[in-house]
């Protein structure tokens, strides 16, 4: 095996104030490859159930409690003590609990000192990682202050690899170092067989990159002979693509939001001519229309539909995606919603009878989407979890049985139907 390691990092706050007490903790964390791929809040909880008696001797007060644990991969831990503490998941053990991590300064102010301090301990982290990490609200600033210090070479230089935390071959972040050592991948990653961007040594080339994906995606969407379109094509070109595709959206929503009338009809036991009337009354409603994707006053149910595929072709949605569902759980909740348009908060059509409606939302069935939508319901539930009633559940649709008006329940569809399903006679 060839084990990773981080250091997990918490400040010490006070309970009523919620300040920081100068109190840093770290925990010495052993992660076997095996388990580099586990689910991350479940990691935290394993790490920190097992560390808690360790951690609670370090507190001065009784009403202290600890921040949110980030993790930071580093390339050796001091391992404080003399044997490791196994964690309830295989493969995954701590070696201490101190009060500062050797290599990790304190949190400190600007956007710049926050990146270098990350990198600082051995990570080496694509831009996406790192304003997670770090909390930066815009991408674009991460790949400033990276490209600047990278530029001046000061303290930063650019590689190509793999990224310590997602896992993808990206361009990646790391301290310079005068003589760097190779950045060794997770023995157990398999690398896609699609086309690679061109790489010679570390030297990105943008427009290769842009050209394969562009020529790949023709190739296979059309089913055309794979060649070089992208050369072919000027910028008018470009633009009158662009125009043509650009409600690309807005015809998978469609798509996925016939599909889910169908499973609704079987999963609701309604008639051919409920359903055919659903499928009419979708097709004839505007995408940018205020009420939901799907209504039914009898069986009282209301239904969301998001076509979201998580970024870069990982397993996270982005910022946008996840604004846009927790508005939609929101809204069916009859919660203030969090989007906003034109500068104003967005909210659905009325409904007097919506609390008691059944409530779905419905989202493309891939592993991928599974993973980011099992991470953004943990973050949703554990952040605002104050805000919904009591019991509130948000879950896969069970195959039978009763539903519940105190849940949202998660559809998982196939597109694998055409653009207009048949209306069949009643």
């Amino acid at each position: 095996m060839n084990p990773q390691y981080f250091f997990a990092k918490m400040d010490v706050c006070t309970n009523g104030t919620r300040k920081r007490t100068g109190q840093v903790l770290t925990i010495e964390v052993e992660m076997d490859s095996a388990a580099i791929d586990a689910e991350i809040h479940a990691v935290r909880k394993a790490v920190l159930d097992a560390a808690d008696q360790y951690t609670r001797k370090h507190f001065t007060d009784q009403l202290e409690h600890l921040s949110d644990c980030t993790f930071f991969p580093v390339n050796e831990i001091p391992k404080t003590w003399e044997k490791p503490v196994e964690t309830s998941m295989t493969g995954i053990r701590i070696w201490g609990v101190t009060h500062e991590a050797p290599s990790l300064p304190e949190l400190p102010r600007t956007n710049k000192e926050r990146i270098l301090g990350l990198l600082k301990g051995g990570a080496v982290l694509c831009d996406d990682c790192i304003q997670k990490e770090v909390g930066i609200t815009r991408r674009q600033t991460v790949y400033r202050i990276c490209e600047g210090e990278t530029k001046r070479l000061e303290k930063l230089e650019r590689t190509h690899h793999i990224c310590h935390l997602c896992k993808k071959r990206k361009v990646l972040r790391r301290q310079r170092d005068p003589n760097p050592a190779p950045v060794e991948a997770a023995p157990s990653l398999e690398f896609p067989t699609k086309a690679k961007p061109t790489v010679q040594q570390d030297c990105y080339s943008r427009e290769q990159d842009l050209k394969g994906r562009f020529n790949e995606g023709l190739a296979k969407v059309f089913r055309v002979e794979k060649t070089d379109y992208y050369s072919l094509l000027t910028i008018p070109d470009l633009m009158d693509l662009k125009s043509g595709y650009a409600r690309i959206n807005d015809i998978i929503t469609l798509r996925l939001t016939m599909a889910l009338v169908d499973w609704l009809a079987a999963r609701l036991r309604l008639g051919n001519e409920q359903r055919n009337g659903l499928l009419d009354s979708v097709n004839r409603q505007h995408p940018n229309a205020g009420g939901y994707d799907v209504d039914c006053a009898e069986p009282n149910f209301i239904a969301e539909v998001k076509g979201n595929i998580p970024m870069n072709q990982g397993t996270v949605f982005g910022s946008g995606q996840v604004d846009g569902l927790t508005s939609d759980v929101l809204c069916m909740m009859g919660l203030p919603s969090i989007a906003k348009h034109g500068g104003k908060v967005k909210q659905k059509a009325a409904r007097s009878d919506r609390p008691k409606a059944i409530k779905f939302l419905a989202l493309f069935d891939s592993e991928p989407v599974r993973q980011a939508t099992q991470r953004w319901k943990s973050v949703l539930l554990a952040g605002q979890s104050q805000q919904f009633p009591d019991g509130f559940l948000i879950e896969e649709t069970p195959a039978d049985g009763e539903l519940s008006d105190n849940a949202v329940y998660l559809v998982f569809l196939k597109l694998d139907i055409p653009l207009l399903p048949a209306l069949e006679s009643s």
